[in-house]
């Protein structure tokens, strides 16, 4: 995090009191695992697929994704596509994640809740995507209480 940066201090606050929540007994139940940025970054670097399923409106995807994602729509078209693949469902903070990583793990797939979702992911300066994939530093950030670091730009309903 960026010392004496609001926006970064904001996040952290953000993720810091929601992690409890969606901790394994937490908000969405027993066993919904998060993974954190850091996590995320180390199973790049081992190689392991990671996919990112974004369960976010279509009016927030059509901001910004992150690069390689696709919609929970196109998830629930054809799972087994993506049979042993890590999915990691992602939104704003990871509340709407959180619920839908459940329902996955339920269903029995290797799937964990990214803690912090898109904020953190830009907290982080890691790139975004229009829907067409170009490269945006527009972020949806859901409601106007949340805001992104620089040199990112907040868009919200």
């Amino acid at each position: 995090m960026r010392k004496n940066n609001p926006t970064a201090m904001l996040v952290a606050l953000v993720i810091a009191l929601l992690a409890p929540l969606a901790g394994a007994q937490g908000l969405f139940g027993p066993g919904v695992p998060t993974i954190t940025h850091e996590e995320i970054r180390e199973a790049g670097e081992t190689g392991e697929t990671l996919l990112f399923v974004d369960v976010r409106s279509e009016e927030e995807m059509s901001v910004s994704m992150l690069p390689g994602a696709i919609t929970r729509r196109e998830y629930e078209r054809n799972p087994e596509a993506y049979k042993g693949m890590r999915i990691v469902p992602y939104c704003t903070v990871g509340a709407r994640s959180g619920k839908y990583t459940r329902e996955l793990r339920d269903r029995g797939v290797s799937a964990v809740n990214y803690r912090g979702s898109i904020l953190d992911w830009v907290e982080n300066g890691e790139p975004l995507v229009t829907p067409d994939g170009e490269p945006t530093k527009r972020v949806h950030t859901y409601s106007e209480r949340f805001s992104v670091p620089e040199p990112y730009t907040p868009v919200s309903q």
